[in-house]
């Protein structure tokens, strides 16, 4: 949901991850990543912010476009290993 700018390739492979979903540590995982991506483009507040966003809005039970797993029919749900 953010602009494109010079993050952009941060956010396509977060898109990537949650797109295939997985357990909520692969999430929480993929959350620092895209953090620690933004923020080693010089955004770090931008980066902290974006952390912010998607740990609230990429909940998997949330029925929003970009959530968690969106590559599945929703509800899509933490798989259980």
């Amino acid at each position: 949901m953010f602009p494109n700018h010079k993050w952009k390739e941060c956010c396509e492979a977060h898109d990537k991850v949650y797109w295939k979903g997985g357990t909520k540590e692969q999430r929480k995982e993929a959350d620092i990543q895209l953090m620690n991506c933004v923020k080693s483009k010089g955004f770090p507040i931008i980066a902290r912010i974006m952390y912010i966003g998607v740990r609230v809005g990429g909940h998997p039970l949330l029925p929003l476009p970009w959530r968690w797993g969106f590559g599945y029919k929703y509800p899509y749900r933490y798989p259980r290993y």
